[in-house]
């Protein structure tokens, strides 16, 4: 039995294995045969929608043999990773065409975005506590992310319980000096008390000047199981990080020699000057968390829970500092978050329910604006589903936002339909408007100008599916209409930089932001597994326009496919997968990456001037992976994997060139004690 996937149930004499996070309807009945004095420990519980959520799993994610989060995710239907190709960066991930600021980042259904930016960097983050990936897009994203936003990626920590101790390191080398090592430990202090530790070091140099990533995260859990109607817990997360901000290589810093052209010096690292030799941030983070879960009913999928927290950030910009004379730039931005969210869940013959309260004040302390800014917010939600009959799945939701500082009260709903025609075909819609608010750094930014935005986003989302032992299909559309409904600001004010993104330079001039933006798209994906082999694929399409102006800053087409080869070996003491994996992305406008605010934007300042990186056009392109991953007896996986084996020259955006080919070795080694 694998630990790590699992959690154990024992009274007395008898132990039960129990191999699924999601059992609520077998230990409803195991409380009534075990022991009194046996442990059960309690799962949270929420309403979820399968047709409209993409779930990633432990063992997916064990074996996938993906680099980071971001490559995971980045290869779902739908997605486009902006990837920097170098440590030295905050790379984007986009779902749906949401990217930064549109997308709740939630740990267990707990908000972990930068509460100044609304921003996130999942590098920063110990992946290795992860146990599985839940991405929901609108219409319900809206209900768990704290500021309304248009897709919601939720990470499910691991929940170990065993009565032997149990321990793990992964060790992970890969090219350009990236070492990667993590390691954890759990164990019971007493049949009732279990502790948990995680320690994760990432080094990563980099390939070109400035561009270095290091990394230090850290866990400590402690869990009692009081008894099996109440259970709490106590967790503390720590990490630091420093990142150096290179900005890409600079084109007009390169000196060609007779014959040469710069795509010959681009991709040549020691010869390819970049923008910025001097800059870089250090981010520390401190998380306390202590929750309480409560099954205080006969059904056991009615769980309540309370989760009292407390969050404090610190990051440090820096550039210029080895300037002797000039400009030098020195940015704190430090806050603290204080919240409590109390969530009930309760199944009443055929209605499931779930509401939610959250309290949370936030103090935030900038250099871009004076003095230190109080926020206060509420919201609440309650969501209802129907199950009507066996292929029929109405569900209404309703939630209200309240912050104080800014005076911002509203309303959002929406609703969605399950029909499953037959056990393997299923048909999904849904729809919901949403009001939403600027981020506390857009505000804090507008407050020089008395510039404030409401915005309004109507989202539709339907999908169907087929799916059988041997082919599952997957067809999904998607519909975001985002306007400016309210909005405060002087006639010389400067527009907020949620949409610096929009803005072109006409005559030297900066055009308004829009009022008005769509978002539109859809996929086809599906799995056909045949004998041994595993064809997975995804192709996706979109259209997004500003003010009825076609904007390409993603690629419109994306495609990804993989061919993996799934047997077990020497008496199914090894279990292999092995591949090939493909991508494919159609041409797209660049956009430059501005460290010190952290977004993307086309407009930028580069050694001194202004430049429009808009006017680069991305060219098509394709990256091969080649993939092995093999499970060894139960407890050690080695990953072994060739990336761009074609050793393809392009990039992603300008100028930040994609890795050569290049080799990587890992394993994970898992011990029970």
């Amino acid at each position: 039995m694998d630990i790590a996937d699992s959690t154990e149930i024992k009274a007395d004499s008898i132990t039960i294995p129990i191999t699924s996070i999601d059992t609520a309807a077998v230990l409803d009945s195991l409380r009534k045969v075990l022991a009194a004095d046996s442990v059960i420990p309690i799962k949270l519980s929420r309403v979820k929608n399968p047709f409209s959520e993409i779930f990633i799993s432990q063992n997916d994610l064990l074996q996938d043999n993906f680099i980071n989060l971001y490559s995971r995710l980045g290869f779902l239907p739908n997605s486009f990773y902006r990837n920097l190709g170098t440590p030295g960066g905050i790379n984007e991930l986009i779902i749906h065409g949401n990217g930064f600021r549109n997308v709740s980042l939630l740990l267990d259904e707990k908000n972990i975005n930068d509460p100044f930016t609304n921003t996130y960097d999942l590098l920063d983050f110990r992946s290795e506590e992860i146990e599985s990936i839940e991405i929901i897009p609108n219409p319900r994203a809206f209900l768990l992310g704290n500021s309304n936003e248009s897709l919601s990626i939720i990470l499910n920590s691991k929940e170990l319980y065993s009565q032997l101790p149990y321990s793990r390191i992964k060790y992970i080398e890969a090219p350009y000096d990236n070492l990667f090592i993590d390691g954890m430990f759990n164990a019971n202090f007493h049949r009732r008390l279990n502790f948990d530790f995680g320690l994760t070091k990432h080094s990563q140099p980099g390939r070109f000047k400035n561009s270095e990533r290091d990394l230090w995260a850290g866990k400590v859990k402690l869990s009692h199981f009081f008894s099996n109607y109440i259970n709490w817990n106590f967790a503390y997360r720590y990490s630091k990080s420093l990142v150096r901000f290179n900005e890409g290589i600079s084109t007009n810093k390169i000196n060609l020699r007779p014959n040469e052209t710069i795509e010959d010096v681009l991709y040549d690292e020691l010869r390819a000057p970049v923008v910025n030799e001097d800059s870089y941030h250090k981010w520390t983070k401190h998380n306390l968390d202590l929750e309480v879960r409560g099954n205080f009913f006969e059904n056991n999928r009615s769980i309540s829970s309370l989760n009292l927290y407390f969050a404090q950030s610190q990051r440090e910009f820096r550039d210029g500092e080895k300037e002797s004379v000039g400009w030098k730039i020195h940015n704190d931005h430090w806050s603290k978050v204080w919240g409590a969210k109390f969530k009930q869940n309760y199944t009443l013959g055929f209605t499931e329910i779930e509401t939610a309260v959250l309290l949370e004040r936030k103090i935030l302390e900038s250099s871009f604006i004076p003095g230190k800014k109080l926020y206060n917010e509420f919201q609440s939600y309650f969501l209802t589903e129907f199950n009507l009959s066996n292929f029929i799945k109405p569900a209404f939701y309703i939630k209200y936002y309240k912050q104080k500082r800014i005076n911002a009260s509203h309303l959002s709903f929406g609703g969605d339909l399950t029909i499953a025609l037959f056990n393997n075909l299923h048909f999904y819609t849904g729809a919901s408007r949403v009001y939403y608010n600027p981020s506390p750094d857009e505000i804090a930014y507008d407050i020089y100008n008395n510039l404030y935005e409401l915005g309004r986003r109507t989202s539709l989302y339907s999908s169907a599916a087929y799916f059988t032992d041997i082919i599952s299909l997957t067809f999904d559309v998607f519909y975001h209409q985002n306007e400016i409904v309210r909005k405060n600001y002087n006639a010389g004010g400067y527009p907020s930089i949620a949409y610096l993104q929009s803005q072109e330079l006409q005559n030297g001039i900066d055009k308004s932001f829009p009022k008005k933006s769509v978002r539109m798209g859809g996929s086809f994906s599906g799995r056909v597994n045949l004998w041994k082999l595993s064809l997975q694929f995804n192709s996706s399409l979109n259209k997004f326009t500003e003010e009825n102006i076609l904007s390409i800053f993603q690629p419109r087409i994306t495609a990804n496919v993989g061919l993996f080869l799934k047997d077990k070996f020497f008496h199914e003491s090894l279990d292999l997968n092995a591949g090939i994996r493909a991508s494919f992305f159609t041409s797209y406008n660049g956009l430059g990456f501005s460290p010190e605010k952290i977004y993307y934007t086309n407009i930028r300042t580069v050694d001194s001037l202004d430049f429009n990186y808009s006017n680069i056009k991305i060219p098509s392109n394709y990256k091969i992976d080649l993939v092995v991953s093999g499970k060894i007896k139960e407890s050690a996986i080695v990953y072994l994997s060739i990336e761009n084996v074609t050793n393809r020259k392009f990039y992603l955006e300008p100028f930040y060139p994609i890795n050569d080919i290049g080799f990587r070795f890992g394993i994970a080694w898992e011990f029970l004690d």
